[in-house]
């Protein structure tokens, strides 16, 4: 997908050359795509992102992730940092065709880029990262299953145990599961059980 980003007429709006090169340009957008943020404000988008909220993102992206030598007193870090111009953006229709992260997701994203570069040269570059969606998708079955039990619903013990373990990917057929049991699945009955036996490859 094409980036495409930036302010419609931003001389005629009082943004200079220099400042459209930043706001309309490609480091934008990466830092954007990493911040979740395709559009400022806005009551009528989905995710609404603020301007406060914006500005905090781009530093906490721009800090992680530096892009420019001697970041910190480069004219676009400190172009990027300062509220007052997140305000004329938002102020001036700015966007960029990324989607709007809620705050969870872009703190979740963020936590794995940190720790990522944190273990980039380390054993632990190989520690996986769940991705929001697979952690939204495993709160949303939790909830199906406690809700369900709290309204009073009878669920069968074999669908929570299925639901769980594919939800969760919790079959690991060489490490025992539970109290040096494997955990197994009878193909005849459909059902999951443990065993002392682990699976044969």
């Amino acid at each position: 997908m094409a980036l495409i980003i930036g302010i419609r007429d931003g001389l005629e709006k009082g943004f200079t050359k220099e400042e459209l090169g930043l706001t309309n340009g490609f480091a934008l957008g990466a830092v954007c795509m990493h911040a979740g943020v395709g559009h400022i404000g806005g009551a009528s988008y989905r995710t609404v992102v603020s301007a406060e909220e914006t500005h905090e993102r781009f530093k906490l992206v721009l800090d992680a992730m530096p892009l420019w030598d001697d970041q910190e007193n480069s004219a676009p870090y400190k172009w990027l940092t300062n509220l007052d111009n997140i305000k004329r953006l938002e102020a001036n229709d700015w966007s960029c065709n990324v989607g709007n992260k809620s705050r969870e997701e872009f703190l979740h994203h963020m936590k794995n880029i940190i720790f990522d570069n944190a273990t980039r040269d380390t054993m632990f570059k190989y520690a996986p990262s769940p991705s929001w969606e697979d952690i939204k998708s495993q709160k949303e079955i939790a909830i199906h299953i406690v809700g369900s039990m709290l309204k009073g619903y009878e669920l069968d013990n074999d669908y929570i145990i299925d639901t769980l373990v594919h939800g969760f990917e919790l079959f690991e057929s060489d490490k025992p599961f539970y109290d040096g049991l494997y955990l197994r699945f009878d193909e005849n009955d459909c059902v999951h059980y443990l065993s002392a036996e682990r699976e044969e490859e």
